[in-house]
């Protein structure tokens, strides 16, 4: 038998996503149209979330997409409670290329495309196990300074003691759609 128990948390309506079209330019992203969304966290420290964006209907679920906030930030020491959430935040809407594909061959959106984003609510524990399930999946890119893997802690519990991976975790929800022009 596992058990478990969650709060339900709160998620912050999404104002709006906006999209702009980015010239090359060096030092700067490559050129296409990207997409932000606006949102602000709620005022009381704790709120946690997981950002998931949806192109055309498609997750975007590679490990660099994974995109988490503690309040309007990062993590817990950020100081950004009731504001809206940062620009790294609010820009890793966009899809993530990976080393296939030519940068100046994709633009991260093009006309006709949806970008659905959608904010789910977490527990703090669910949050520091997918916090700590993303840095594992990007540990390999840390070369030499790749940490050793271990499992992300577990908010699940077994009766006969035994190791439980994976986190329960019950969200309200709030999306918003934008079809890019």
């Amino acid at each position: 038998t596992y058990s478990s128990t969650t709060e339900l948390g709160r998620s912050p309506e999404i104002e709006e996503i906006r999209q702009e079209t980015i010239e090359n330019e060096i030092g700067a992203l490559d050129g296409g149209t990207y997409c932000e969304v606006i949102a602000r966290d709620y005022e009381g420290k704790g709120d946690t979330y997981w950002i998931k964006t949806f192109k055309n209907g498609t997750f975007l679920n590679r490990p660099e997409e994974i995109n988490l906030a503690f309040d309007g930030g990062f993590d817990q020491g950020a100081q950004s409670d009731g504001l809206i959430f940062i620009p790294p935040i609010r820009a890793l809407i966009n899809p993530v290329r990976d080393s296939t594909e030519v940068a100046d061959d994709i633009s991260p959106w093009t006309t006709g495309d949806v970008c659905r984003v959608e904010i789910h609510s977490l527990s703090n524990s669910t949050f520091a196990f997918m916090e700590l399930l993303r840095d594992q999946l990007l540990n390999g890119r840390n070369g030499i300074f790749a940490e050793p893997l271990a499992n992300s802690p577990s908010n699940i519990t077994a009766s006969d003691g035994s190791i439980v991976l994976g986190a329960f975790n019950v969200a309200q929800v709030t999306s918003l759609e934008l079809l890019v022009e």
